[in-house]
């Protein structure tokens, strides 16, 4: 199984728009990741929450968060 943590490139493939689109959305703190120093990594499921509802993860509803994690399973 692979990781489920992307970079920045392999985050622009998943979600189909260009790689200074996501550094856009990181800049702008509306895509979650996590930093080690200037290592930038992008979640599957801050990803799939972005792609569906617009928002970050921690904005979700119930309903919403249990969408992403069945479609995280699935793949």
């Amino acid at each position: 199984m692979s990781s489920p943590w992307m970079t920045i490139l392999e985050c622009s493939q998943f979600m189909g728009v260009s790689v200074s689109y996501v550094r856009t959305l990181v800049r702008d703190h509306r895509l979650e990741v996590a930093r080690q120093g200037r290592i930038i990594r992008i979640h599957k499921t801050a990803a799939s929450a972005f792609l569906l509802f617009g928002t970050g993860r921690q904005k979700l509803t119930r309903p919403q968060k249990q969408i992403i994690n069945d479609l995280n399973e699935a793949s």
